[in-house]
């Protein structure tokens, strides 16, 4: 009977240990909305985020709209887009999350149709301290476009 409340005693303090440390973990959870809330050109683009919901290290940049990356780890990062309503059945666009602006595996590429468009883009990245992060989108279209929405959050998972 010992042994049995021994394990449960450590278990109940390992699970006590963790909540405290996954808590202080750097989250950032941070939107743009607007009518349009940027319109953007063709080419890469930096996404002007601006309404910080959690940020608990305080690493938001907003006059760059990049969050400083507060501790090396490895962080959940998710994007999501959406452009205002509208036929972009001939546009091709994508959106990354990342330290500069690159096409690559992990940059999502969307195709346009009529009325409503959106991507959404989840990575596990490594990111060491001092990094800048930002949500980026690349528009292929000669036209500018609104963008509606957007969104990136990350928190460090290890």
């Amino acid at each position: 009977m010992a042994d049995l409340l021994t394990l449960l005693n450590n278990d109940t303090a390992i699970r006590a240990a963790s909540r405290g440390t996954i808590s202080d973990m750097p989250r950032l959870v941070i939107t743009g909305t607007g009518e349009p809330l940027q319109t953007a050109v063709s080419g890469f683009e930096t996404i002007h985020l601006s309404a910080i919901m959690v940020d608990n290290k305080n690493g938001w940049d907003a006059a760059n709209y990049q969050w400083v990356v507060p501790e090396t780890g490895t962080y959940e990062v998710n994007g999501k887009l959406r452009l205002a309503d509208g036929d972009y059945s001939s546009l091709s666009y994508g959106l990354g999350m990342d330290t500069a602006n690159q096409d690559g595996p992990t940059f999502f590429w969307g195709q346009g149709a009529k009325n409503r468009q959106g991507l959404f883009n989840s990575r596990i990245m490594n990111l060491t301290q001092g990094a800048r992060l930002r949500l980026f989108a690349y528009i292929d279209s000669a036209t500018p476009v609104g963008i509606s929405g957007a969104e990136m959050n990350a928190v460090r998972i290890a």
